[in-house]
């Protein structure tokens, strides 16, 4: 059993060694642009709206800036001590020479002033059900939220962009009502916010899976970045109201070339038709993969059903490991049980339409199970390596389909062991003891899960 630990921790660290090495060659790879310093507050309070509800919406507007990447948010209580230096009471106005005297004093980039323009509630007829013309106003309240988004640059003073973004909700009572509005705006802001603050491009034309993309704002697009595609917003008229629609994302892609005045995109996803015009805007978010596969009998005489984790399955390199049961042939021509560990590396080599190829590099750790001539059940450790490519083909937005083609290299394995009362013991063999290895050519099927 001694010799069994040393080969286990032995092939576990190189398990390791695997994983984490790639790990740091893929951070190494990518330079996070110098995030802009942004501070968000709350404008000028009319009596048309009380100060809770400007602070609402100040936090969720700040909420929705540090969850779009890239930006180091201050809101109103980050600033808590400057509010108190530099008004007499907290619950005045705040006017926009003060704003910009804390916008300075904290070394921002860009101020963001939320201006209240209007907000009202009605009752409004609730809808003729079973006939009945009753009319309940106070459980059908009508909410409309107008918010002034006012930007002003610290490095010069100006104010550099202003917009009203408007919504409304009509049912339940006031502050069922005031909630789903607020929703709505969350919603809407967070399309602006992504628009004005990440990296930001535009498709110009559609070749297939490759894109035509401007240069982008702000910090500019970085080779190899991931951007998502994204429908234009759209104004709808509702009710005889205008109303803001966030686009939805259609697809992701990577940013293969650059030059100076555009850059050349390939699409890794499409689940909606792309057409000129659509935005290209940097994904923050981390997308990862859980893969369930299923490996047959080949040359090699051994079967393998189990699960792997994608630390970035769509992303130039990608890395993970899982767990797998094994069915061995041995040389006895008998099937020995077991489980392992498995690990992996890959990078990516091409896209097709719909197919990521990927050339990967495995680690296997097996531990098959026997039973000796004595009766005893022993167990043995098999470390193997493999190369191959990898085909995944996209099934929906949130599936793969993926196969493996490689080729196999083990160790043979014949050192079987047992463990009694704390005591190791050899395996006890009438004639020469079995051997396994998973040597050959491999084949692998499995379905892959997107979550992003």
């Amino acid at each position: 059993m001694k010799a069994f630990k040393r080969k286990f921790n032995l092939s576990f660290s190189i398990l390791l060694c695997l994983v984490f090495s790639v790990n740091g060659y893929a951070w190494q790879t990518e330079t996070a642009p110098e995030p802009l310093w942004l501070l968000i507050l709350p404008g000028t309070i009319t009596p048309i709206a009380e100060k809770n509800l400007g602070n609402k919406v100040t936090d969720l507007v700040a909420e929705t800036a540090v969850l779009s990447g890239g930006l180091v948010v201050f809101d109103r209580f980050g600033v808590a001590d400057l509010l108190e230096k530099h008004l007499t009471n907290v619950r005045q106005a705040l006017p926009d020479s003060v704003a910009l005297a804390i916008g300075t004093e904290i070394e921002c980039d860009e101020l963001l002033i939320l201006d209240i323009l209007n907000f009202t509630q009605t009752g409004a007829p609730a809808s003729n059900i079973g006939g009945q013309g009753a009319l309940d106003y106070h459980k059908n309240v009508k909410t409309q939220l107008s918010v002034q988004f006012r930007f002003i640059n610290l490095v010069t003073g100006e104010e550099v962009d202003r917009f009203p973004l408007s919504v409304s909700h009509t049912g339940g009572n006031k502050l069922q009502s005031e909630n789903a509005a607020l929703e709505k705006f969350l919603e809407v802001v967070s399309n602006e916010i992504q628009l004005i603050y990440q990296q930001m491009s535009e498709v110009e034309a559609v070749d297939g899976i490759d894109l035509e993309l401007t240069r982008g704002s702000h910090h500019g697009l970085r080779k190899e970045m991931l951007v998502e595609i994204v429908q234009p917003t759209e104004i709808k008229v509702v009710d005889g109201e205008e109303r803001l629609s966030p686009g939805k994302t259609v697809g992701l892609a990577y940013v293969e070339n650059l030059d100076d005045s555009s850059n050349t995109s390939r699409l890794l996803r499409e689940w909606d038709v792309i057409e000129p015009g659509y935005y290209a805007r940097e994904s923050y978010k981390h997308i990862q993969g859980v893969q369930v596969f299923y490996l047959p009998k080949l040359a090699g005489e051994y079967t393998y059903i189990g699960a792997q984790y994608h630390f970035s399955p769509l992303g130039l390199w990608d890395f993970g490991g899982g767990l797998h049961y094994s069915a061995i042939v041995d040389s006895y021509e008998e099937t020995d049980h077991g489980f392992g560990l498995n690990a992996f590396g890959a990078r990516r080599l091409f896209v097709l339409p719909n197919t990521l190829v990927y050339a990967k590099l495995g680690l296997n750790l097996d531990i098959p199970f026997k039973t000796d001539d004595d009766g005893q059940e022993v167990m043995t450790a098999l470390f193997s390596g493999s190369l191959g490519l990898s085909f995944s083909y996209m099934l929906s937005k949130m599936s793969d389909f993926e196969l493996n083609l490689g080729y196999r290299l083990s160790a043979k394995a014949s050192d079987w062991q047992y463990n009694e009362e704390e005591t190791e013991y050899d395996a006890y063999w009438e004639g020469d003891p079995p051997v396994v290895d998973v040597n050959g050519f491999y084949i692998s099927v499995g379905y892959k899960f997107i979550i992003h």
